[in-house]
């Protein structure tokens, strides 16, 4: 599989003196099933295959090093690193047993060739880790031209890739690409190592960050306000300079909880610092912060979140009470307002008697000489 003339083994590593295909395609094809089967799922690797075959089908002396092929199609592209990823894993895993040969008496023997000695030991665990990464880079490669794939116009492979578990965009996460990851941390492109991540992340989200802010907060951050939004957040009854603030705390808020979100990952994975939680905390608690302070910017999803803070009541002119949504209060919360608005120096309800606060006591209303309400 991606592989038909050894002119294509050559064309990836020059130093390969292979002379028959045969002896390696086992090994290339068991590398396919192993790593490029978890990394595309069956549907895209099948049409992966299918479309290979159908390209060198009258071109089975060159392969894909026909000459006559764009090196910049994007198809071809991607149907290479399938190659690189197929044959150095292939190197890799199998070099210790490339360098030894079975002899007749079946005992091994190290191989070596004309003009070349057998290679040393040194040489051989460099080869082996050289291959590793080659292979691993290989992998990222292949997910970046799948990933520009997936965002084009036209896609070819969109639909097959949805099916495996690397497909690219995490929609329910803080961050759906690794390259809105790799600003928050020194993962650089390692989009194979950013999907590796998705089960801490996820854990980290629904364990942390979800309780702090309320699932539907936290639901606005992951799928309404996205990062590429030019700062209308829809409502027309706003100016735009309203609008655009908002979005500016949306933003910021959202970049705490996102390194709150890595660092809580870390710790799940046993791999980050040891302070990973308590750091997490302190951008956790930035975020809280932001929220509360400019709760205004974060309507109307922020009114089931923990952290909010209503709004107080309003007199309307009518004499009536009124919430923050124009919704007049029950009868008791009017009289307990009313009675709050003619005594300024009102203090929390209490069953003791206060003549400096009578309106205040249960027992006011029977008290002689007492306003009664």
């Amino acid at each position: 599989m991606f592989f038909c003339n050894i002119k294509e083994i050559e064309a990836i590593y020059p130093q390969s003196k292979w002379t028959n295909l045969d002896r390696l395609i086992s090994d290339i094809d068991n590398e396919v099933n192993v790593r490029l089967t978890p990394l595309l799922g069956d549907a895209l690797l099948d049409k992966l295959a299918t479309e290979y075959d159908s390209l060198v089908e009258n071109l089975q002396d060159t392969g894909l090093t026909n000459a006559t092929f764009n090196n910049r199609d994007l198809n071809i592209r991607i149907l290479r690193q399938c190659q690189r990823i197929a044959l150095y894993y292939t190197l890799a895993d199998n070099a210790g047993v490339y360098a030894l040969s079975f002899n007749e008496g079946g005992g091994f023997n190290q191989m070596s060739a004309d003009y070349y000695e057998s290679a040393e030991q040194k040489a051989l665990d460099r080869f082996e880790r050289d291959a590793w990464r080659k292979a691993r880079q290989s992998e990222d490669n292949l997910l970046t031209l799948l990933e520009l794939d997936a965002e084009s116009k036209e896609p070819l492979y969109q639909t097959e890739w949805k099916e495996s578990e690397f497909f690219y965009y995490k929609a329910d996460l803080l961050f759906t690409t690794a390259h809105e990851l790799r600003n928050y941390t020194t993962l650089k492109d390692g989009r194979k190592q950013f999907i590796e991540m998705f089960p801490n992340l996820q854990e980290a989200q629904s364990v942390y960050l979800e309780p702090a802010i309320g699932e539907e907060l936290f639901s606005a951050f992951v799928h309404e306000w996205h990062d590429g939004d030019n700062g209308s957040d829809g409502n027309d009854g706003e100016d735009a300079a309203s609008q655009v603030e908002h979005y500016i705390w949306r933003k910021k808020a959202k970049n705490y909880l996102r390194r709150a979100l890595v660092r809580y990952a870390e710790s799940l994975s046993g791999e980050g610092r040891k302070d990973s939680v308590e750091r997490g905390d302190m951008q956790l608690a930035l975020a809280k912060r932001c929220i509360v302070a400019h709760q205004d910017s974060f309507r109307p999803y922020v009114k089931t979140s923990p952290l909010y803070v209503p709004a107080p009541p309003t007199l309307g002119d009518d004499g009536l009470w009124y919430d923050e949504d124009g919704n007049a209060l029950p009868e008791e919360e009017q009289k307990r307002l009313n009675r709050q608005q003619q005594c300024p120096k009102h203090c929390p309800p209490s069953n003791d008697y206060d003549p400096k606060n009578p309106c205040n006591s249960v027992f006011a209303p029977f008290v002689k000489g007492v306003r009664r309400f």
